[in-house]
């Protein structure tokens, strides 16, 4: 688990996200590694709490669990071109891109999902249950 206070440093050497202790700089361990992190770049702490990452080679932004450092899933993949810093700002995901016209993109979370009951009289159900 991410603790507060620790630096996060993009590794292309190893294709990972590392950690180290926020006031003796020691190495803590990584971060974040897998989903076929190509060339991380830059960092973000997602609106949800997990660890955001823009991947270089393949153009996306990968999610990673602030929890266990697995990978969760693609963030956002749609006209990205070798993104590199990220920053959140009033629940906006800005993206630089540098090697691209966009150059800054704004990305907004999907809207939440609402469960649609198409039978009124059957409950809704969580999944697995």
């Amino acid at each position: 688990m991410i603790a507060k206070g620790d630096l996060l440093v993009t590794s292309q050497f190893d294709k990972t996200v590392r950690e180290y202790q926020g006031t003796t700089g020691a190495f803590v361990g990584v971060a974040a590694s897998g989903g076929a992190l190509g060339d991380p770049l830059g960092l973000a702490i997602g609106l949800d709490g997990n660890l955001l990452v823009s991947d270089g080679q393949t153009n996306q932004v990968k999610r990673y669990s602030s929890a266990t450092g697995t990978f969760i899933d693609v963030f956002a993949s749609t006209s990205l071109a070798d993104p590199a810093g990220m920053t959140i700002h009033n629940g906006v995901l800005y993206v630089a891109n540098s090697n691209s016209p966009q150059g800054v993109q704004a990305l907004t979370p999907p809207p939440a999902r609402t469960p649609v009951n198409l039978c009124p009289r059957c409950p809704i159900r969580a999944r697995g249950t």
